[in-house]
């Protein structure tokens, strides 16, 4: 936590570059908020489109966020008996 504020802090300048957007990025997908690092991922491909590694975070992101639903069980009983 100590060190995504750091980063943070360094990511208010001017001189942030892409590659710091981009580990503060995969740091809150260790941490399990891929919201945040969606956010980050953003930032760095605005500061730098052709940002390869970011790029693919981002795709990667997008294609969990569409499958997602499809894994949800729906309804009482398919929880139930685990179907």
């Amino acid at each position: 936590e100590t060190s995504i504020a750091a980063l943070q802090d360094l990511g208010k300048t001017a001189e942030a570059t892409p590659e710091l957007w981009y580990f503060l990025g995969r740091m809150y997908l260790q941490s399990q908020n891929e919201s945040r690092a969606h956010r980050c991922f953003g930032k760095a491909l605005k500061i730098d489109p052709s940002h390869r590694d970011s790029q693919r975070q981002v795709r990667l992101l997008e294609k969990r966020q569409r499958e997602a639903p499809a894994s949800i069980k729906k309804g009482f009983w398919s929880r139930f008996r685990g179907q």
